[in-house]
């Protein structure tokens, strides 16, 4: 058992590091509990924050922190089990609130079944509500909500923002701003603020990169789970995860005149910001459980972004293709696999970035 003292914390700032979370929640969720590997390694942790505990250069512990729906969702949290007993689970979920808080984030989730509950309520965590896992198990999604001190600018949580091994001292120049997630330094520039003033709105205080992240996270094109259809009761697959409360209905439903449109609505208050009012609104506004045009595909329904396709499965951003499968924006394609930014090909697989590739030309 490590003794407190050689034990240390840390955000993962490198892909050694983060080959180190993985092995510890290899450990723990695939060996020990017998997850399934895919379930446990689901896709999402190019988009997440990781924490790591370390004894010496031993990795014993970690965690995970996903930014969704406005509040800071910790997941994967797990000790190896010959260093349990020590208090370690403790300190680093207090360590990983700690990162939240400094990342300007005033509310954390977290899903728990029963055992762990008063555990998480130790750490100021409420239940919020009952949820029923994929395997039929009763958990609890549970809610930390709190007064957060001013983000300091000082952070490297990301993986792909963290290049450079040594930091910046330099005060920043009349152009440049410093990320408050990454702490990467980017410019605002004249033509920006031109803009901005336009817009009537403020200067951002994320770089570029965490502002595509943040967008490219809200559309998720790519991540696919089950659901019943909050309507109808329907098994569906959607882009929407299962443990999100806002309703989902079946895309065909969903543009049916089944259902009031205006039941969600609600004036806007002009004296609260817009981005708090539409969160608002999100939450229980029912979505469609994909993005695609329902009426003009056949056969295509594990499809997303995508419309006017025949016979296709798990293909992404892609339209008016045929028999085509595992694919990412390919358009007016047949018989492709495995493709990405294909257009008007033909028996393709594994082809990136090509167009017009007639079937004889293979």
């Amino acid at each position: 058992m490590p003794e407190a003292s050689s034990v240390s914390f840390k955000v993962v700032s490198s892909l050694d590091e983060l080959a180190m979370v993985l092995f510890v929640r290899g450990c723990v969720f695939v060996e020990e509990m017998q997850f399934a590997y895919e379930d446990e390694f689901d896709g999402t942790d190019s988009s997440a924050t990781h924490l790591l505990a370390l004894e010496g250069a031993e990795p014993i512990a970690a965690a995970r922190v996903r930014y969704l729906d406005g509040a800071a969702r910790i997941e994967r949290i797990c000790v190896r089990k010959a260093y349990r007993g020590s208090g370690i689970g403790d300190r680093l979920l207090r360590y990983t609130l700690s990162t939240i808080d400094q990342s300007g984030y005033s509310r954390s989730s977290v899903f728990a079944d029963g055992r762990l509950v008063g555990w998480y309520r130790n750490h100021g965590f409420e239940i919020e509500r009952e949820v029923t896992y994929a395997n039929g198990e009763a958990g609890y999604e549970m809610l930390r909500s709190g007064e957060a001190p001013k983000p300091e600018p000082k952070l490297s949580p990301r993986l792909d923002a963290l290049s450079d091994s040594t930091e910046d001292k330099r005060k920043p120049s009349k152009d440049e701003r410093i990320c408050r997630i990454s702490g990467k330094r980017f410019e605002v520039s004249d033509s920006d603020r031109e803009y901005y003033d336009k817009l009537e709105v403020p200067e951002p205080t994320l770089c570029p990169e965490e502002r595509s992240r943040r967008r490219m996270a809200f559309a998720n094109q790519r991540n696919l789970f089950p659901r019943e259809c909050a309507a109808t009761g329907k098994r569906i697959v959607t882009n929407v995860p299962p443990e999100d409360s806002v309703p989902v209905y079946d895309i065909l439903y969903w543009w049916s005149d089944k259902w009031d449109r205006f039941a969600t609505g609600r004036d806007f208050d002009f004296k609260r910001p817009f981005f708090e009012q539409f969160r608002e609104l999100m939450a229980e506004a029912p979505r469609p459980n994909l993005q695609r045009a329902a009426q003009l595909d056949e056969n295509s329904d594990y499809t997303n972004y995508a419309g006017e396709n025949k016979n296709c499965y798990l293909i992404f951003d892609s339209d008016k293709n045929r028999d085509c499968y595992y694919s990412y924006s390919i358009n007016s394609c047949e018989d492709v696999v495995d493709c990405f930014r294909a257009d008007k090909c033909e028996l393709c697989y594994e082809c990136i970035d090509c167009s017009n590739v007639p079937a004889e030309l293979r």
